[in-house]
C-alpha cells in the first residue's frame, strides 16, 4: 500500500480520495459472531484479497509505477518519433527491443525496481522471440532468456503468423462446436440455431480476426470451415450439393464478416494518433538488406487490398468511413466459398 499510496500522488489523485481507499486496508479491526456471543475484536492485516473490486486498479497502479521507473524514454523499439519497449496487460508483460543486450538490460532494471517491493519475475515462464537479430553469446545476454520460441500466445492470440493462428482459432472452434452438439441435432428452428452459432461458435473462430493478414490460402481455409461447419450445424450432407446461397442464407461468407470488422477497427484506431496502438498498427518496415522471395504482408497492405484505394483519404473523417462501410463501397465480395 506504501508503494500504491507513492504511485497514486505522482498521477495527482486527491488526496481524500487516496485517504478514503488507504482508510480501508491499513489498522482494519473484525469481530465474529459465534453461538457463544461476539469475539474480541482483532486486527484483520491480511492486505487486498484477489476479489477485491478495487485490486485490479491497486495492482494496476502499482504495475505501471514500476515500469515508468524502469523503463527509460529511448528504450525499446522506434516506432515514428516515439519508443516502445512494452506491451502489458496485468501481470503479462512483453518487452520489445533491437538486440538482446538491450533487452536483458531492461528485464534487469525491471527486475529491481520491482524487487524492492516484493514483486518477482518469474524466470521459468520467461521466453523469447527473436526477428532478424543475431543469437545471444555471452552470459550478459543471457541473465533473462530462458528458452527461445518460435512462437508464443499473447492474449489469446499467436504472435509469429497469422496462418497458425488461424489453424489454433479452427481447432477451438471445432471443439466449441461438437459440445453444442446436441443443439444442432434438435428439431430447433434453423433461425434459433444461426442465432446460436454465431454467439458461441463464429467469436471462437474470429478471436483477434481484426488484425490478421490473410493470404489467399488462409482465406480458402477459412472459407472452407466455415462452410463445413454450417453443414455440421443444419444437418446437410456436402452429399447433397446443396448451394451456397441456400447453405449460407443471411449469413456472410466469413471473410466478409473479417474484412468488415477489420476496417471498422482500422478506422478506429486510425483516428488515435496520439496512442502507440495508431503507430504499431499502421507500422511500415524499413528494409534495409531484402531477402530472398516476397516481404510479410503489412496491415496498411491488406486494407488496401480490402478497399481498393489509400485508406488513409478516408478513415480520418469518422462519418466518412462509416458511410463508406455502411454503403459497401469497397465492394466487399460475397463470393463463393
Amino acid at each position: 500500500m506504501v508503494l500504491w499510496r507513492t504511485g497514486v500522488k505522482s498521477y495527482g489523485f486527491p488526496k481524500k480520495i487516496i485517504k478514503a481507499i488507504m482508510t480501508l486496508y491499513i489498522n482494519t479491526k473484525a469481530k465474529i459472531m459465534t453461538p457463544e456471543g461476539i469475539t474480541l475484536e482483532f486486527l484483520t492485516n491480511l492486505g487486498i484479497l484477489q476479489g477485491d473490486v478495487l485490486a485490479p486498479l491497486i495492482f494496476i497502479i502499482v504495475l505501471d509505477f514500476i515500469l515508468r521507473l524502469a523503463i527509460g524514454p529511448r528504450d525499446g523499439f522506434k516506432v515514428g518519433t516515439d519508443f516502445i519497449a512494452d506491451l502489458d496487460f496485468a501481470d503479462d508483460l512483453a518487452t520489445i527491443t533491437d538486440s538482446f543486450s538491450e533487452n536483458s538490460r531492461l528485464c534487469q532494471s525491471i527486475s529491481d525496481i520491482a524487487g524492492r517491493y516484493g514483486l518477482l519475475i518469474n524466470i521459468g515462464k520467461t521466453k523469447y522471440m527473436s526477428y532478424n537479430i543475431p543469437r545471444p553469446v555471452n552470459s550478459d545476454e543471457r541473465v533473462f532468456v530462458n528458452e527461445e520460441v518460435d512462437d508464443f500466445k499473447y492474449l489469446g492470440s499467436y504472435i509469429a503468423s497469422t496462418s497458425r493462428d488461424i489453424n489454433i482459432r479452427k481447432g477451438l472452434a471445432w471443439k466449441a462446436l461438437q459440445s453444442l452438439d446436441a443443439f444442432w441435432k434438435s428439431d430447433m428452428s434453423r433461425k434459433i440455431k444461426t442465432k446460436i452459432f454465431r454467439t458461441a461458435v463464429e467469436p471462437v473462430l474470429l478471436y483477434g480476426a481484426e488484425t490478421w493478414t490473410l493470404k489467399k490460402a488462409d482465406t480458402r481455409a477459412l472459407d472452407g470451415v466455415f462452410t463445413r461447419m454450417l453443414r455440421r450445424v443444419f444437418g446437410i450432407s456436402w452429399k447433397s450439393h446443396t448451394p451456397y446461397s441456400v447453405l449460407y442464407g443471411n449469413i456472410p461468407p466469413v471473410t466478409d464478416t473479417i474484412k468488415t470488422r477489420r476496417l471498422r477497427f482500422a478506422g478506429h484506431v486510425y483516428r488515435l494518433q496520439d496512442q502507440p496502438a495508431q503507430q504499431l498498427l499502421f507500422w511500415q518496415p524499413s528494409y534495409g538488406h531484402r531477402y530472398r522471395g516476397r516481404p510479410h504482408k503489412t496491415f496498411s497492405d491488406v486494407l488496401q487490398e480490402d478497399t481498393g484505394l489509400d485508406p488513409d483519404k478516408l478513415m480520418g473523417d469518422r462519418d466518412k468511413w462509416r458511410e463508406a462501410l455502411s454503403r459497401n463501397s469497397f465492394q466487399i465480395s460475397s463470393g463463393s466459398t
